[in-house]
């Protein structure tokens, strides 16, 4: 039986099915997991129109997301799990896909748009605010301005980037922790300069 406490909701945003495994669009899944790893849980519920794990972690109770609802409609998932928790949005954290980024670097924000990524506008969409929490990890700018930006995103990672890849995913992992142990202020602080 879930109670109702929670100290965070952490989700990753992807698209589910074994297709979508280690494409660039699934980044927060792919973070979620070794987040998991890290610190040896695992996701074997489903609640929320999400695959779901809640646990402990640094003295914070804390819920992990994977929305089933693919990446245009994660605001449903993340809503029914605000909802449910009445968890103010500001302890929302929302990991993602930025084609702004290379591949290996992060950036993390509060407020502002959507800056173009279908996921993060239905979030904001349906919990009608945008001061939740955002882990963006590059998978790079797509190689031309005639390459399908739909095509990019759901293309999988070459092995040439993986060294890249989990340089971004280990990132944003620290970073995760550091936001839970020492607030945002002075996450954002540490790791935005990382990308100078």
């Amino acid at each position: 039986m879930f109670q109702k406490s929670l100290d965070y909701i952490v989700v990753g945003l992807g698209n589910a099915g074994d297709e979508y495994n280690l494409t660039r669009h699934n980044m927060g899944f792919i973070v979620l997991d070794k987040i998991a790893s890290n610190f040896d849980f695992k996701f074997s519920k489903t609640k929320f129109n999400s695959i779901i794990s809640k646990n402990n972690i640094l003295n914070k109770n804390i819920l992990f997301l994977k929305p089933l609802t693919y990446m245009n409609r994660s605001g449903e998932a993340v809503s029914l799990a605000a909802n449910f928790y009445k968890i103010p949005t500001e302890k929302i954290i929302i990991i993602y896909d930025d084609i702004t980024l290379d591949l290996g670097q992060i950036k993390i924000k509060t407020n502002g748009s959507a800056g173009g990524h279908n996921g993060i506008k239905n979030i904001i969409s349906l919990l009608n605010q945008d001061n939740f929490i955002r882990i963006k990890v590059g998978v790079s700018k797509k190689p031309s301005q005639e390459y399908n930006l739909a095509d990019w995103v759901l293309s999988k990672f070459k092995e040439t980037e993986l060294e890249n890849l989990n340089k971004g995913v280990n990132l944003a992992c620290e970073c995760f922790e550091s936001i839970i142990k020492n607030g945002f202020n002075i996450s954002m602080n540490k790791y935005n300069q990382k990308n100078k």
